[in-house]
């Protein structure tokens, strides 16, 4: 059941406990490509505590719950669609533990791409437009989180990929609050915290199809002035 509820300033968006079906007739129309982060974007890695991070580093039973299937209902609701990994975990260290997490929760299946020794701050921008020069995808799927540099690579890529026709949509995971070190996030950029909610937004932009539900408890999604 969803309920509007208005304020003064605000329009709160409620989806209360039920399994709701979105209405969609079609799903994304052209080429997708969906390029997502993997520490504390899909996988609980805690890269901001360096003890912790480390300690799972090489642990891949830490998938956030429900992604791997969103990420491949996804896939299967768009047949252009391709998916592609981009993290900044050096090459030499995290490329055998990243291969083993995706293939151990089954996300789909994709290309992978690490910074051996360049520039990790600008890795994501430079590789992200480099393969989407390659692959000429009509729209585009960012996939981050607050906890480093995402939110800013991500709105610079954003920016250059519309300027060319590109389709840009941004979700960045709030892993992390302010306090603990959270980076605030830019225009258009969609936060999430849960696979219900990144479900729901999805949905929204017409990237699934309306036949899978939506299992949700009541939660405040988001606010519009």
């Amino acid at each position: 059941m969803t309920y509007w509820l208005e304020g003064a300033n605000h329009t709160f968006f409620i989806f209360a406990t039920s399994s709701v079906f979105a209405q969609k007739s079609d799903a994304v129309i052209g080429k997708l490509v969906i390029y997502s982060d993997i520490d504390d974007t899909i996988k609980d890695s805690q890269v901001l505590d360096l003890f912790e991070s480390m300690l799972r580093a090489e642990e891949i039973d830490l998938a956030f719950p429900g992604i791997a299937q969103l990420y491949r209902e996804t896939i299967k609701a768009n047949p252009k669609s391709e998916i592609v990994y981009v993290s900044t975990g050096p090459n030499w260290l995290m490329r055998y533990s990243h291969e083993r997490f995706l293939n151990f929760n089954q996300f789909p299946v994709g290309d992978l791409y690490l910074p051996g020794w360049e520039d990790r701050k600008t890795f994501k921008y430079r590789t992200i437009l480099a393969d989407v020069e390659k692959r000429r995808p009509d729209f585009v799927i960012l996939m981050g989180d607050n906890g480093e540099g995402d939110p800013f690579a991500y709105d610079q890529i954003a920016k250059a990929l519309r300027q060319n026709g590109v389709r840009v949509f941004t979700f960045i995971r709030s892993t992390y609050t302010a306090d603990e070190g959270g980076h605030p996030l830019f225009q258009d950029q969609q936060p999430y915290k849960s696979e219900e909610e990144l479900r729901v937004f999805l949905n929204r932009i017409d990237a699934l199809k309306s036949d899978y539900p939506i299992q949700t408890t009541c939660s405040l999604l988001f606010t519009s002035l």
